[in-house]
């Protein structure tokens, strides 16, 4: 028995240029084609996260092309950075996680033997 290749969307290879952008939107367009025809033809069902499921084996395709596609130029334009829209939450996550940081030096309070 031959292993099933499905489709697949793999842009770590791409950057930021305006050529890197078209590829990026070129294999999107396959991507959703592919996974469009794959739903279509059944055979796989949606999980509660949104990925698609071989139904008889459970193996995971990929996420619905609906909801995981790449945002538009006019989206990324209209897009506002976290900082201004939720202040608090990106000084939450700028500080980073563990206690905070203190002004206080500890000092040793145990002698030296020597």
């Amino acid at each position: 028995m031959t292993e099933k290749k499905w489709p697949s969307f793999v842009t770590k290879d791409l950057g930021d240029s305006p050529a890197d952008d078209a590829e990026m939107t070129r294999r999107w367009q396959v991507y959703d084609r592919e996974m469009k025809a794959l739903i279509a033809a059944g055979g796989v069902h949606q999980d509660d996260d949104g990925w698609w499921v071989h139904t008889a084996t459970g193996e995971l395709i990929g996420p619905d092309p609906d909801i995981e596609r790449p945002m538009t130029s006019e989206e990324l334009a209209k897009a506002v950075p976290l900082a201004m829209t939720l202040p608090e939450l990106a000084e939450h996550l700028k500080r980073g996680r563990g206690r905070p940081q203190t002004n206080s030096t500890k000092e040793a309070n145990t002698p030296h033997l020597g």
